[in-house]
């Protein structure tokens, strides 16, 4: 599948779910290699959308891994 067909369709999951994200890496699309995709969304009280987003990443059949990583220290954004 295309590299754009790929982000676009991930990135309307998060649309759907009016899920602002904050952060986006994605690997360099090589024939030879799996895209890596990193992305960092604003769930701040949203966190009944967590499961919900996840689920539907993992129905799209060329996710093969999703992964939650919740913040290390609450309230970060006020210290930053």
């Amino acid at each position: 599948r295309e590299a754009s067909g790929v982000l676009a369709s991930i990135l309307e999951v998060f649309k759907e779910n009016r899920v602002p994200l904050v952060h986006v890496y994605m690997s360099r699309p090589l024939p030879e290699r799996v895209i890596e995709l990193v992305l960092f969304a604003d769930l701040t009280f949203k966190n009944e959308l967590v499961d919900r987003i996840k689920a539907r990443l993992k129905e799209l059949d060329f996710v093969e891994k999703v992964e939650v990583f919740r913040p290390e220290l609450n309230g970060l954004k006020r210290l930053l």
